[in-house]
């Protein structure tokens, strides 16, 4: 874990914490906070102590799984959660209650061992520009994930802990295959992915689709689907031909 990619995170932390005790005032339970002296604790660790990846001995050594120092923080991790659950609202745009949602939904045990914690690392980079995208962590096998980082698409391998760039959404694509609708495409900003059978499908802002080859060098084939001005690829789908 990097310097600027902590603070990064803790400065998300804090931006959290201030705008729920912006909300909640008074009654937030942790009283009057003040937001330098949060700032010094988040970002006053020490950098020796920190290590990229969190296993489960660390865990089990009293090691956050994320990586956050909470001990150099002004409150544990337990009263944090306390106060964005109160002040937090999960978006939703259904036309019916959640409550008659949940009724019909299938009750589990909250203490139920479903994941077991291996391990967290945090050299498998991405980012996710907005919070309705879908499909942009794609797991193929136990040791095989893809995601998008900025304007590239990785691989990242649990076995060698190395993380791949397959393709870069800056550079100039230029596809392999000449007809059928093929074009290049350029300054790609990824927003969907599927990935089987040794194919890579990748959507754009702009209606781009990108397909290639897991096991070749270069773009197989690129297009844009449509040009309308609010052209998003939202989802793709790989299926094999029935024929």
């Amino acid at each position: 874990m990097d310097e600027f990619e902590l603070e990064d995170n803790l400065e998300f932390i804090l931006q959290s914490i201030q705008e729920l005790i912006e909300d909640q005032g008074e009654n937030n339970p942790f009283g009057e906070v003040n937001q330098n002296e949060l700032l010094a604790n988040l970002v006053n660790y020490d950098q020796d102590n920190l290590m990229p990846d969190v296993s489960v001995e660390d865990v089990v050594n009293g090691k956050d799984v994320q990586g956050i120092p909470w001990e150099k923080m002004l409150f544990p991790r337990d009263q944090y959660r306390e106060m964005k659950m109160k002040g937090y609202k999960n978006y939703q745009n259904l036309s019916y209650a959640r409550e008659d949602a949940l009724q019909d939904c299938k009750q589990v045990e909250r203490d139920g061992p479903y994941y077991d914690f291996q391990y967290n690392t945090r050299r498998a980079r991405l980012s996710i520009v907005h919070f309705q995208l879908r499909n942009l962590v794609w797991a193929t096998t136990k040791h095989d994930v893809y995601t998008v980082h900025n304007q590239s698409m990785t691989h990242w391998s649990s076995l060698n802990q190395i993380s791949t760039e397959l393709i870069n959404g800056d550079d100039c694509i230029i596809p392999k295959q000449r007809g059928h609708g093929s074009q290049s495409v350029s300054m790609v900003q990824f927003t969907t992915m599927a990935v089987d059978n040794d194919l890579l499908v990748v959507g754009g802002f702009h209606g781009e689709l990108i397909c290639k080859r897991l096991e070749d060098d270069g773009i197989v084939f690129s297009t844009r689907v449509t040009d309308d001005e609010n052209a998003i690829t939202n989802s793709l789908e790989i299926y094999q031909d029935p024929k």
